[in-house]
């Protein structure tokens, strides 16, 4: 059973020069208890899709279409007063950049003591456990709790931050590319926190990325995007070793595999399209080495493939084929597009 399920979502940006369909055809569960990974490149609509879910969008974003069931309730029908009651009680959001959820001038305690009175109206007399209580939960000295951000490492921080996401014991925690800025070491450190307050608490997470590595480590279903599409799902090891879109088998080269040669990492080539006048057929069809006329005339829906794994091509019936030639380097090659 899922604590979260987006049916359909469309989410359009309202732009000087145009509407952009940030988001199309939206549609994915995140099953209870689970860790759910939305990938995909930078600017293909993840970030946008997971601030629609909390409702913390910008001005000029707006849910056009779709519904974002959130443990039984439409949280696209709801009033702004039911959302806010949702937000940080059962729903809470880890940001990319500590520092953009942490105020500078205040103590750490100040700003979690100000969640839980506010929002969870704690005791003031229950608040000190509770803080020290969070600090021991993501791995840190309850004594720091006195200290300004900025005296924290980019990791420390970090975990400040998902301890105050988890301040008042959410459902869900959606964590927006929470390891991007720290180094490998670090994001290693960070991941397991999650990971390990996951099975702790058994809350459901939805982690958002661009980094496919970061997915098959941590997650135990994942969602790609491209364009604003959701082209592949399922769990992640049915879809990272038997991907059936061809983006998904792009993004499996472009991270290091220990049994290929240090220089066969092979990216896509080309960009996402212009989202304000996306491609007739297929999205991914202008940077497809696989793409025939129908990928460039007719758009294709997520069908099952097995498994529990959906994905959106036409050319699923030559998927082993597609597999072993993806992995060729000269397949990816710009002048073969």
């Amino acid at each position: 059973m899922s604590i979260l399920a987006l049916n359909g979502l469309r989410i359009d940006y309202a732009t000087a020069i145009g509407t952009v369909s940030a988001v199309d055809r939206g549609t994915f569960v995140v099953p209870r208890s689970e860790i759910v990974g939305l990938v995909g490149e930078s600017g293909c609509g993840k970030t946008t899709l997971a601030r629609a879910i909390t409702g913390v969008m910008a001005r000029n974003a707006h849910v056009i279409d779709g519904e974002i069931i959130f443990d039984g309730r439409d949280l696209v029908a709801a009033t702004p007063a039911e959302r806010r009651d949702v937000l940080w009680r059962q729903i809470a959001f880890v940001p990319q950049s500590a520092m953009n959820a942490l105020d500078p001038v205040y103590r750490v305690s100040t700003q979690i003591r100000e969640v839980l009175i506010d929002r969870g109206r704690y005791r003031r007399a229950n608040v000190p456990a509770r803080i020290d209580a969070l600090f021991r939960m993501v791995g840190l000295d309850p004594g720091r709790q006195h200290d300004y951000p900025h005296q924290f490492s980019g990791g420390m921080r970090q975990r400040v931050s998902i301890a105050l996401a988890l301040a008042l014991n959410p459902k869900l925690l959606i964590a927006d590319e929470p390891v991007t800025a720290l180094d490998v070491i670090v994001q290693r450190q960070v991941l397991d926190t999650l990971r390990d307050l996951q099975k702790r608490l058994a809350i459901s997470i939805l982690l958002v990325t661009h980094d496919i590595s970061v997915v098959a480590y941590v997650c135990n279903r994942v969602v790609v995007m491209y364009a604003g599409q959701v082209v592949e799902q399922g769990p992640v090891a049915e879809v990272l070793e038997q991907p059936f879109h061809p983006y998904t088998m792009g993004l499996t080269n472009a991270f290091p595999d220990l049994a290929r040669a240090r220089d066969q990492l092979v990216p896509i080539p080309g960009s996402p399209p212009d989202l304000r006048n996306p491609p007739p057929g297929c999205r991914f069809a202008p940077r497809c080495p696989f793409a025939i006329d129908r990928c460039r005339a007719e758009d294709p829906q997520l069908i099952d493939v097995g498994n529990g794994h959906q994905a959106s091509c036409w050319r699923s019936d030559a998927v082993v084929e597609m597999r072993s030639k993806a992995k060729e380097a000269a397949t990816w090659s710009p002048s073969s597009l």
